[in-house]
C-alpha cells in the first residue's frame, strides 16, 4: 500500500582569540613558547611565529641595517658585478662574461680565459665544437605553457645510463602569459623517471647572451613534501654546471632558464622568479651526463666539517645499537644554502635538518651532504653533526635530560605513512609541551593546547588522535620549561597507528576495529546525501555502534568529536551540494567498551531523496508524491541562505503525513504531526548557512531516517 501527499514549499529572501601571553606567539591556533620555534640566524619570531631579522640575532661578521631591516655582512669595497653576501663579495648577475672570457672578481671585468674558439665555432660542455651543434640537441622544450606548477606539458626525456649523455635545447623568450600587460619570467620544462637513486653530471650552455641556469626538482612523494631542489647557477658567465645526486626512485623536474630570472634577493629563502630575462635568440643547450656514483666516505664520529662547492659529498656512519639519527648541516656563508638527504633502506629525508627511521644495530646510514645552490667564487665552510634520537614507543616509556644550551628541547620521532590515523598518549610526572611535527618540520600543532589567558599549556598528559600529512618520521618536540639542566624526566608513550580502509559507493568492506576509535575513509565524490549501513558485527558485546563523520585533513581529530549516531547500525549524512570529497566514518563499539576482537561490515551509498529549488516568490507544488508502506520519503531543498522558508505537506486519501525537518546527520530537529488524515503539516523556518533545509515525510505510524 502507499500513501499520497500534496506538498508545498514558499522561499523568502534574507536579510541580510585571545591573544598569547609574553614569550609565546600562535602557531595552528596554539600558543607555544618562541623557545620552541626554530628560525636561522639573524632571524626571530614574530607575533605570527614567522622567523623575521632581528638585530639582536645577527651573526658573527654581521650587523643590523636600520635601513633594510636585515642583518648584512661587515663588508666594503665589493667590485663591479658583485654584492656583499655572507660576509663575501659574490656576484649579482650584472657582468656576464662570454665564451672565450672569464670574470675577473677583483677589477670586476671580463678578461680573456685562454678558451676562445675560433670563427664559426661555439663552446660546448668545455669543447669547441662548430655553431650548427649548438642548435641540434636530442630533445627540444615543448610548446608553452609546460610549467607542470600551472597545468603546463612539459616535454619528457629518458635518462642516460652511466657513461652515456643526453642533450636538451631549447630557446628563452619571456612573454605574457597571463595577460596582464606585464613581461612574465620565462623557464622550459623537462620531466624525466628513475628507476633508482643516481648521480648526474649536468652542464648548461647559453647561446645568444643567455645566462643558462637550471633546477632539478622532485615532484612526487617525501621529496617532494620536503622540497627538495638542487640548482646550478652562473652569475658571470654564459654556462653552468653541478653534479646532482637524485636519491630515489621517482618522478623529477628538470628547469632551464636565465640564472638572472631568480630572485637572488630572497634565494636563501627558497628559489623563485622575479625578472623577465631572455629573448628569442637567447638560447641553451644542456648536456646531462650520468656517472657512477663514489664510494662513501665512513664517518668515524657523529661530526665532520668540510666545504661546499657544486657536487655532492658521500659519507656513511654505523649505528651503534637501535636508534634514530638527526642530522644537520650548517654552513658559514648565505652564499651557499647547505642541505643534504639522509637516505636509510627506502627511506629519504631531505633538508638543513633531516631524520632517519629507526635504523638497526650495525646498520649505515647514507648521508650525501650538497648545497641547493652555492653563487660564491669560492667553496663554503659547512659542519655535519649526526645527533642520535629516541624512538617514541609504543608502549614504554623514555628517559630525557634537560640541557639548559638547547633552545628546542629534545626531538623524538616514529615512522608513518601518510594518511594514516595515529592515537598518541604519553603521561609525565612533570609539567611538559609537546609539539607534534611533520618530516620536514612542518605542520606543528600542541596536543596540550593553550591556556585560559593564551600563554602556554604544560601538561602531564594527554590522548590524541591526528591524520598523518606526510611519509616518515614523526616528529614529537618535548620540552620542560621548569627543569634545571642536567635533571632528568620520564616520559610513558602508548601509540596505536591505523591505517583506515577505504569504502566506495555501493561496495561494502569488512573492517577490524584497529582501536578504540576505528576510522574508515569514505569516498564520498560528489554525493550530497550518504546512507550508512553496517551488518555482520562480531565480537565481545558488539552489537550496535556508535558513528561520526570526521572531515579528512592532516592533524589533529578532535579530541571528543560529538557522536552523531549512538547504538546505531543504520545512518545517513547530509553533505550537503559542491562538498563532495572524502570523509572519515568514526566508528566505536557502542557498549563503551573496546575488547580488540570487534568486526564489521560497513557500506554507504547514495541516500534516494528529491532534488528542490526554492527561490524566492517562487513557490513550487508537488502533487501525487507517494510513500511506501513503512519507509519515508526525503526532500533536500536548495534555498538562499538566511532567507524563510515554508513548508506544506497535505495528505490525501486518507493520508496521515508526519513532518521531520532534518539536521546534517540525517536525524530530526523538529517532528510535526498536528493534523490527521488528509491533514496541512506546516512548517515555517530560516535557511541555515549551507543554503539547504533537509525534510523527511512519513505516514503515521511509520518512522523516518
Amino acid at each position: 500500500m502507499t500513501s499520497a501527499l500534496v506538498l508545498g514549499l514558499t522561499a523568502c529572501g534574507g536579510s541580510d582569540g585571545s591573544e598569547c601571553g609574553e614569550g609565546t606567539v600562535e602557531m595552528e591556533g596554539v600558543c607555544v613558547p618562541t623557545s620552541m620555534i626554530m628560525c636561522g640566524d639573524g632571524t626571530a619570531p614574530d607575533s605570527d611565529g614567522n622567523c623575521v631579522p632581528d638585530g639582536s640575532q645577527c651573526g658573527a661578521g654581521t650587523t643590523f641595517d636600520d635601513g633594510t631591516g636585515e642583518c648584512v655582512p661587515d663588508i666594503t669595497g665589493c667590485a663591479t658585478g658583485t654584492v656583499a653576501m655572507g660576509g663575501e663579495c659574490v656576484p649579482d648577475g650584472s657582468v656576464i662574461c662570454t665564451d672565450g672570457t672569464e670574470f675577473d672578481a677583483t677589477t670586476g671585468t671580463c678578461v680573456p680565459s685562454g678558451e676562445a674558439c675560433g670563427e664559426g665555432t661555439v663552446l660546448l660542455d668545455g669543447e669547441c665544437r662548430p655553431a650548427d651543434e649548438a642548435l641540434m640537441a636530442e630533445v627540444f622544450a615543448g610548446a608553452e605553457p609546460d610549467d607542470p606548477r600551472f597545468d603546463g606539458t612539459p616535454v619528457t626525456f629518458t635518462p642516460p645510463a652511466i657513461g652515456e649523455e643526453r642533450t636538451i635545447g631549447g630557446c628563452i623568450v619571456p612573454a605574457d602569459g597571463d595577460m596582464d600587460g606585464e613581461t612574465d619570467y620565462d623557464a622550459d620544462w623537462f620531466t624525466f623517471s628513475t628507476a633508482e637513486a643516481g648521480l648526474f653530471r649536468i652542464h648548461a650552455d647559453g647561446l645568444g647572451g643567455l645566462s643558462a641556469g637550471f633546477a632539478v626538482l622532485a615532484t612526487e612523494g617525501p621529496l617532494a613534501d620536503q622540497g627538495w631542489i638542487r640548482v646550478g647557477l652562473n652569475l658571470v658567465g654564459d654556462s653552468s654546471e653541478r653534479r646532482v645526486y637524485v636519491p630515489a626512485a621517482g618522478n623529477y623536474v628538470l628547469a632551464v632558464f636565465d640564472s638572472r630570472s631568480l630572485n637572488l634577493d630572497g634565494l636563501d629563502g627558497g628559489v623563485g622568479f622575479s625578472r623577465a630575462v631572455g629573448g628569442p635568440d637567447a638560447c641553451y643547450h644542456v648536456t646531462v651526463e650520468a656517472e657512477a656514483v663514489p664510494t662513501p666516505t665512513a664517518l668515524t664520529a657523529p661530526t665532520d666539517s668540510g666545504m661546499l662547492g657544486q657536487d655532492p659529498q658521500f659519507f656513511t656512519y654505523t649505528a651503534t645499537g637501535r636508534t634514530i639519527f638527526q642530522s644537520e648541516v650548517t654552513e658559514e656563508s648565505t652564499a651557499a644554502q647547505g642541505s643534504q638527504v639522509l637516505v636509510y633502506g627506502d627511506t629519504v629525508s631531505s633538508g638543513a635538518i633531516a631524520f632517519s627511521p629507526p635504523v638497526a644495530d650495525g646498520d649505515d646510514v647514507l648521508i650525501v651532504v650538497s648545497p641547493v645552490y652555492n653563487i660564491s667564487f669560492d667553496t663554503v665552510d659547512y659542519d655535519l653533526t649526526l645527533t642520535e634520537i629516541a624512538e617514541v614507543p609504543a608502549d614504554g616509556a623514555v628517559t630525557l635530560t634537560h640541557d639548559d644550551a638547547s633552545d628546542i628541547g629534545h626531538f623524538l620521532a616514529f615512522e608513518a605513512t601518510a594518511g594514516d590515523v595515529v592515537h598518541l598518549s604519553f603521561t609525565s610526572a612533570d609539567e611538559l609541551l609537546f609539539i607534534v611535527r611533520n618530516p620536514d618540520l612542518g605542520g606543528a600543532w600542541a596536543p596540550c593546547g593553550a591556556g585560559i589567558f593564551g600563554g602556554p599549556n604544560p601538561c602531564d598528559e594527554a590522548d590524541v588522535y591526528y591524520v598523518v600529512e606526510q611519509t616518515g618520521s614523526q616528529l614529537v618536540q618535548v620540552s620542560n620549561t621548569e627543569a634545571t639542566d642536567g635533571e632528568m624526566y620520564d616520559v610513558t608513550f602508548t601509540r596505536v597507528g591505523q591505517t583506515p580502509p577505504t569504502i566506495m559507493a555501493g561496495t561494502p568492506a569488512a573492517v577490524t576495529l584497529a582501536d578504540a576509535r576505528t576510522f574508515v575513509r569514505v569516498a564520498a565524490g560528489t554525493h550530497v546525501w550518504s546512507r550508512f549501513d553496517l551488518s555482520a558485527l562480531s565480537g565481545t558485546g558488539f552489537v550496535d555502534a556508535d558513528l561520526a563523520l570526521l572531515e579528512d585533513a592532516p592533524g589533529p581529530l578532535s579530541a571528543a568529536p560529538s557522536i552523531a549516531w549512538s547504538g546505531v547500525t543504520a545512518a545517513s549524512r547530509i553533505h550537503g551540494p559542491m562538498m563532495g570529497g572524502d570523509f572519515l566514518l568514526e566508528i566505536q563499539d557502542g557498549s563503551g567498551t573496546f575488547d580488540g576482537d570487534e568486526s564489521v561490515t560497513v557500506g554507504f551509498d547514495a541516500q534516494t531523496f528529491d532534488d528542490v529549488m526554492a527561490a524566492p516568490m517562487m513557490p513550487v507544488s508537488r502533487t501525487g508524491d507517494a510513500i511506501a508502506a513503512g519507509e519515508a520519503r526525503f526532500y533536500f531543498v536548495r534555498a538562499a541562505a538566511g532567507g524563510q522558508i515554508t513548508i506544506d505537506v497535505t495528505g490525501t486519501g486518507g493520508t496521515d503525513p508526519v513532518l521531520e525537518i532534518l539536521d546534517a546527520n540525517g536525524l530530526p530537529t523538529t517532528s510535526l504531526d498536528d493534523t490527521g488524515s488528509d491533514g496541512i503539516e506546516s512548517y515555517f523556518g530560516n535557511v541555515p548557512l549551507a543554503g539547504w533545509v533537509a525534510f523527511a515525510v512519513t505516514e503515521f505510524g511509520g518512522a523516518a531516517g
